[in-house]
């Protein structure tokens, strides 16, 4: 079985603000994410994930604590686009083409 190993960021903790705070993404990729690869064994070789958007609560509540859950949702998510790398979902895109056997797309 392949050993997976979680990447360090590229930038920094905070660089994503003021869409997304560094104690958001401190939490996201030093303990959420690390354990998302700890328990990668389980995965079909092979699977490209090509865009995620995490919308469990502590994505957002940790910064909107006092504020109704609705109005946090949509707020996160329309921050969240402005952070999406479009030409890294592009890449793991061709990825996917080329290293699998190709994207499951819906009928």
């Amino acid at each position: 079985m392949p050993e997976y190993v979680l990447p360090d960021l590229p930038y920094d903790h905070s660089a994503l603000e003021p869409h997304i705070s560094g104690r958001v993404m401190e939490l996201h990729h030093d303990e959420h994410h690390q354990t998302y690869v700890t328990g990668q064994g389980y995965l079909a070789a092979g699977l490209v994930p090509l865009l995620l958007l995490d919308m469990w609560e502590h994505s957002f509540h940790l910064d909107h604590q006092n504020v109704k859950a609705y109005y946090v949702k949509a707020d996160y998510v329309q921050a969240w686009w402005n952070v999406v790398d479009w030409s890294d979902v592009e890449q793991r895109t061709g990825r996917a083409r080329t290293a699998t056997s190709g994207l499951v797309v819906p009928a």
